[in-house]
């Protein structure tokens, strides 16, 4: 357990020490350099109607938790009730059901097995075929990382949302994406 909490920690630029007395038992320590920040204002705005409601989308939801998925796709079908959405566990049959089937919208999990969703975001960006690489990718995570956040980012998400998510933001940044000239970085 040691090693994996010291690997973590010099992941995050910290560092992890201990003090040991034989006979009076040992205390570890860690320290992280964290800022402190003011936390956000919560902002009461009422949420405008979608644009898009009787729309028949594609959606593709990618997520290693079927509860995640379920959560998602539980959103979008009240969102858009008439539109298709299908789902993949991993960033492999992701690319899989992208080389199988056309969507509109990707709705991309960080960490998965088998392949996470930056190395699926990057290959999605590379694919030779335009429905593939052009495809949005909306990125969903809980991780708050900067540095992964940042390496999620650049492998080429269309936007990126912090789970846990308010279905209404969800369906306006989907819809940004869907519209044209949509971005939701």
């Amino acid at each position: 357990g040691l090693t994996i909490t010291q690997r973590l920690v010099e992941l995050l630029g910290g560092s992890i020490g201990f003090e040991s007395q034989l006979g009076k038992g040992s205390r570890f320590w860690f320290e992280l350099p964290l800022q402190a920040m003011e936390p956000p204002l919560a902002v009461q705005t009422q949420a405008s109607p979608l644009q898009t409601p009787q729309a028949s989308w594609r959606f593709l939801v990618v997520d290693d938790h079927p509860i995640n998925r379920l959560l998602v796709k539980q959103v979008l079908q009240n969102a858009w009730p008439h539109s298709v959405i299908d789902e993949a566990d991993d960033g492999k049959m992701a690319l899989d059901k992208l080389q199988a089937g056309i969507y509109d919208v990707v709705f991309m999990d960080m960490v998965m097995p088998i392949m996470d969703g930056i190395d699926a975001t990057r290959l999605i960006r590379q694919d030779a075929v335009d429905r593939i690489h052009q495809v949005p990718v909306l990125g969903l995570t809980a991780n708050v990382n900067p540095l992964d956040l940042e390496r999620f980012k650049s492998a080429g998400l269309n936007g990126v949302m912090l789970k846990p998510f308010e279905p209404a933001a969800l369906c306006h940044r989907a819809e940004t994406l869907l519209l044209p000239t949509g971005d939701a970085a």
